[in-house]
């Protein structure tokens, strides 16, 4: 947070320095006539560009500008004709031409700053996201943390031989859910399934809201066999929902379940064949 605070003071001086370049500019130019206008034009262009694209694309347009400008004249010399800029003076292009320089480099800068600003502050949305761990709306660990929990009981299991068994549930049609019947209802409807699911299994067992529409459940220290008693238990309570109105209405699910074992090292290749592992049958 200090960072970023120091990136916004810092974009902030370059933007008052480059503003008050521009102003002392425009102020020597006099602006008059249509050559000082076009000149200040270019130059708005040149702060944009070095805004929007950075310090490079700034430089190498204004030094294409210069270049064009500075053939003109010297081609105008040559013929004893006259150019777009016959009211400016050597120096005033000299003058021009390090403005330019200025101004290119300086929003380039502002273009350093904010881009380093938008890096913090996404740096600052993943840290709060892993830091907020908890589903509002269910009481459940998020799927951040869910990834730490597994990994934890992975090792757990590998060092004691304690058996776990891992169950996710994956909800039909939730967004045809929210699209019917509303945000309001959607929250209640999970609200409902967190206290079935806890009614279900013990208190022990940890509980995760992964997305939308999935929700996993570690049972730790549970054999393979003992999962048809967890399934059956959760069949019986979630089959059925109460909306707010009092209507009935009836839920389906995808069921898949894992247990441990050593031939899953990581989280992400437990999580993988669980996936695979995902029967297409009800629940």
């Amino acid at each position: 947070m200090k960072r970023l605070f120091s990136n916004i003071y810092r974009t902030y001086f370059t933007l008052l320095l480059t503003f008050a370049g521009l102003i002392l500019f425009m102020g020597y130019l006099n602006g008059r006539d249509a050559e000082s206008v076009m000149i200040i034009t270019l130059t708005f262009v040149v702060i944009g560009c070095g805004i929007l694209f950075g310090i490079l694309p700034a430089l190498v347009f204004t030094l294409l500008i210069l270049f064009f400008i500075g053939s003109g004249m010297f081609f105008t010399e040559l013929g004893h004709t006259n150019s777009l800029f016959s009211n400016q003076t050597l120096q005033d292009v000299v003058i021009w031409g390090v403005a330019l320089l200025f101004f290119a480099i300086s929003a380039g800068n502002v273009h350093e700053r904010i881009k380093t600003m938008r890096h913090t502050i996404d740096q600052q949305k993943r840290a709060i996201k892993q830091f907020v761990a908890i589903d509002s709306t269910t009481g459940f660990d998020n799927a951040e943390r869910m990834r730490l929990e597994l990994s934890e009981e992975m090792k757990r299991a590998e060092r004691y031989k304690q058996p776990f068994v891992f169950i996710l549930l994956h909800m039909h049609y939730s967004a045809e859910f929210k699209t019917l019947y509303g945000e309001k209802e959607m929250q209640h409807l999970f609200q409902q399934l967190s206290m079935k699911i806890r009614e279900s299994v013990r208190e022990t067992d940890k509980k995760f809201r992964l997305s939308e529409e999935r929700i996993g459940l570690l049972l730790t220290h549970t054999p393979a066999e003992n999962v048809s008693i967890v399934l059956e238990k959760l069949k019986d309570k979630l089959q059925t929902h109460v909306l707010l109105n009092g209507r009935e209405v009836t839920l389906t699910f995808h069921v898949c379940h894992l247990t441990s074992s050593s031939d899953y090292r990581t989280p992400e290749q437990f999580l993988e064949e669980l996936e695979n592992e995902m029967m297409m049958n009800e629940l």
